[in-house]
């Protein structure tokens, strides 16, 4: 698919290593920034799995020799079952149930489960690469067009996605972006402006035609996927798991935030960059992520990526000698959301609404950015999403680090007042901390230009 294999198996590494039961307990997003196999309880396995994944990738291995090299330290760690043998056996040193007397059990992988992780992850991992390769040229070949393989093992509903062209911020590129279900061997590649023309391609909006409907899966546990009635009458269905593009998704991990640049320039890198960051699916999935922090009440050690250093707040911290990694994300650690800072902040009541937790892209893409220069940190600040009385802005305080990341360090809501606090005169004392503007709020509706707009 002339991808550079390098691109597909840093998207695999970038994966957080996070254990699973059953697959049906992750949303299919989590999957776009976290690496698990159902029923694998040991993290030195996983990595094991993931690291030849990678290999597999980078050095484009074929299953076989993928199988070859993974099957020993599987063996070696009791987590594989050869022909014949047991898929489940007793969990090492786990006590008796004092109920029934049964030991627990671990299922260990088998050659053809093997072949169904490899096939999903490769086709999964170049396809997230895909993706970014084709909106860093989306200027000049915005309209991307679903291709299936068209042979006798091409299920009807991808055949029926065959040949249609959508825009590339269709919400189809959100939700049909392949793999679609599993072993889809489907892709996407991009037309300009005269391929349409040249082939009498007329491009599709799924405006409307998108819907969730649920279903039962095996188990009896549900799921939601996704189902486009087509123009034509055909209907396209996503497999349960899937609906997701993970290239979206994951677009600001270290790869995209170091490459955008040189193949945008600064300025329409940002731009982009920003459109990614406050998409509708990975918003959707901050929604979830924040709900399910909120409702754990503690930390999981699980971290959302939420926005970017522009050049700007680049330039800042580089002039304050503060050691940092410009191509790493912000993130917002779950400890935030649901955590003892966060219940400090709620019994102050300037604690930040579910809708607030949210919508932390669009404060840290288009708020005014500041210096504390007390606190040596990054602060964005915002209007709410959820104001209440004075209350009526967010403050994000980010911490840059070189070793430790950039993540979201507080948040809460403040007053009207704050805000003319911090911009007459230019530099003002506020509380403990002393603010220097950095760079004025964004105008969202001119964002899409190459020229960012500042209000």
């Amino acid at each position: 698919m002339t991808l550079e294999p390098a691109s597909a198996a840093d998207f695999l590494r970038s994966k957080r290593l996070q254990i699973s039961g059953n697959w049906t307990e992750w949303e299919p997003a989590a999957h776009a920034r976290g690496f698990t196999v159902a029923n694998v309880t040991k993290l030195d396995v996983l990595a094991d799995i993931q690291a030849e994944l990678a290999r597999a990738q980078q050095d484009g291995l074929t299953f076989e020799q993928f199988k070859d090299r993974l099957i020993p330290q599987l063996t070696k760690k009791g987590w594989f079952a050869a022909d014949g043998q047991a898929v489940r056996v007793p969990e090492p040193g786990a006590a008796p149930d004092p109920q029934t007397g049964e030991l627990p059990t671990r299922k260990r992988l088998t050659a053809r489960r093997l072949d169904t992780i490899f096939r999903v992850n490769a086709q999964s991992s170049y396809m997230a690469a895909r993706y970014r390769e084709l909106m860093a040229d989306v200027d000049n070949r915005p309209w991307f067009e679903y291709v299936a393989v068209m042979d006798s093992k091409t299920r009807p509903a991808h055949r029926a996605l065959h040949g249609r062209v959508f825009r590339y911020d269709d919400r189809a590129v959100q939700v049909f972006w392949p793999p679609c279900g599993w072993r889809c061997r489907c892709r996407m590649r991009a037309r300009d402006d005269e391929d349409l023309r040249e082939r009498g391609i007329t491009p599709e909006s799924t405006a409307g035609r998108i819907k969730t409907e649920t279903v039962t899966l095996k188990d009896g546990t549900t799921r939601q996927i996704h189902r486009y009635d087509a123009p034509d009458g055909q209907v396209f269905r996503t497999d349960p798991g899937f609906g997701t593009n993970p290239g979206q998704l994951q677009a600001v991990d270290k790869l995209a935030l170091a490459k955008a640049p040189l193949v945008l320039g600064q300025v329409k890198s940002e731009a982009q960059m920003r459109r990614i960051l406050t998409a509708k699916a990975r918003m959707d999935h901050l929604g979830q992520f924040v709900r399910t922090a909120r409702e754990a009440r503690a930390s999981r050690g699980l971290n959302a990526s939420v926005g970017a250093l522009d050049e700007a707040a680049a330039l800042k911290l580089a002039d304050e000698g503060v050691a940092f990694d410009a191509t790493e994300p912000i993130v917002l650690p779950d400890a935030l959301v649901g955590g003892t800072k966060s219940a400090r902040h709620a019994a102050a009541g300037d604690a930040l609404a579910l809708e607030d937790w949210a919508n932390v892209p669009r404060v840290l893409a288009f708020g005014a950015a500041w210096w504390d220069s007390v606190n040596a940190s990054l602060v964005y600040t915002a209007e709410a999403a959820a104001p209440r009385g004075d209350l009526r802005l967010v403050r994000l305080v980010v911490r840059a680090d070189d070793s430790a990341g950039n993540r979201v360090q507080s948040a809460q809501l403040v007053t009207e007042q704050a805000l003319r606090d911090l911009t007459t005169p230019p530099r003002r004392v506020v509380g403990s901390a002393q603010y220097q503007p950095v760079r004025q709020a964004i105008d969202e509706t001119k964002a899409a230009g190459d020229e960012p707009a500042t209000r």
